[in-house]
């Protein structure tokens, strides 16, 4: 059964729980497809519209149960269970990286400086590298630990081990470090604090068009690596002054051109 009235800014509809004549901004969109009144003909199982009020979910900050209206529209965009309450958000953050809200005190100053946009990550996380803790748990799993019963899992050389964990590397240009990572291909190192999230990595692989552009040129061509090119480094760095691991064609052409100056003193000084 459907009931509306007649406000004086416009249509209101009643609220099957609380019985009160409410505005539409009152209600969420799934609201509207149930009965704002009991239908007698379709017994108490019949869904009864609630306003904002009247329909409630828990605070994954405080944990208590509050209505609709005590959450932003920002955070009613999150998924349910990462939801906080108004006064939850002043008070707490985010960790981007446990998933978890928790007081700004346990935020380093370096994370309390982003700006609000930007991930945090809590101090606890910022001692773990999410990268290490995969690859220590593929070692730790098929180091022989669990050869017995209920795992039964093999148990694994150190060489097999070196191998899969190359094999599944996220890239052949990335470096992973204690609190880093350093791709070659884009001559660029960036800190996980900075990067808040597991896959900041891959991140950078998907969305980076920098280094897609290398990328390309790379496979084209254009560009080379430095330890394949069949030039001695040195000229590179000291003749070129280039620090990446890639240069282009032209670089190769007048690296391996340069000429040595203090060979030639010395030439001349011995004649």
């Amino acid at each position: 059964m459907e009931v509306t009235l007649q406000g004086e800014k416009g249509k209101l509809f009643l609220c099957g729980s609380c019985e009160r004549p409410l505005p539409i901004d009152m209600f969420t969109r799934c609201q509207f497809s149930k009965a704002s009144k009991m239908d007698e003909h379709r017994g108490e199982s019949h869904l009864l519209r609630r306003c904002n009020e009247c329909v409630t979910q828990p605070c994954c900050a405080c944990g208590q149960l509050l209505a609709l209206t005590a959450f932003s529209g920002s955070q009613m965009l999150r998924p349910q269970g990462s939801r906080r309450c108004r006064p939850c958000t002043i008070e707490t953050w985010w960790c981007d990286r446990c998933s978890k809200p928790k007081p700004s005190t346990e935020f380093s100053s370096f994370q309390a400086r982003k700006v609000k946009q930007i991930s945090k990550v809590c101090r606890d996380c910022e001692k773990s590298n999410p990268y290490f803790d995969r690859r220590h748990v593929v070692c730790a799993i098929f180091s022989g630990k669990y050869t017995a019963p209920p795992w039964r899992l093999p148990s694994l050389s150190k060489e097999i081990l070196i191998s899969i964990l190359s094999f599944a590397r996220e890239s052949k240009f990335i470096t992973i470090s204690g609190t880093s990572y350093t791709c070659t291909l884009c001559n660029k190192t960036k800190s996980f604090l900075a990067n808040a999230g597991d896959d900041a990595v891959e991140r950078h692989l998907r969305t980076s068009q920098v280094h897609a552009k290398r990328l390309r040129s790379l496979e084209a061509g254009r560009l080379v690596e430095v330890a394949t090119s069949g030039v001695e480094a040195e000229r590179f760095q000291d003749g070129l002054g280039l620090r990446g691991a890639f240069c282009g064609i032209d670089q190769v052409k007048e690296a391996a051109s340069l000429i040595d100056i203090w060979s030639l003193k010395d030439m001349n000084q011995m004649k």
